[in-house]
């Protein structure tokens, strides 16, 4: 079974509101929805809108990276960005090699 866009979004929304340990009534009155919508949303059924992305991203402390491509900017991501920029394009090359080896195994 694949999982597509709405439904990831879904997933990581939920994941937000269980990590605050918030039901979905609680999460929609912090965001302005109602529990029904926030129900929806999460299993997949409703886009999330611009704007109940800003709400989610202000309310909770999360970047709109993480909901919508599920990535997580933290010190360690920045701390890897300024290593690599920090080597020359051949010491790069041979980092970016490695990444995908140490992905493949």
């Amino acid at each position: 079974m694949r999982i597509y866009g709405n439904d990831l979004i879904g997933l990581r929304i939920a994941k937000i509101r269980k990590l605050n340990k918030l039901t979905q009534a609680e999460f929609a009155e912090r965001i302005d929805l109602s529990p029904t919508e926030i129900s929806n949303i999460e299993r997949g059924k409703n886009s999330i809108s611009f704007n109940t992305l800003v709400n989610i991203c202000n309310e909770f402390d999360v970047c709109p990276c993480q909901i919508l491509s599920g990535a997580i900017k933290d010190e360690i991501d920045n701390n890897i960005v300024d290593l690599i920029r920090e080597l020359n394009k051949e010491e790069q090359k041979i980092v970016y090699k490695l990444l995908l080896a140490y992905l493949d195994r």
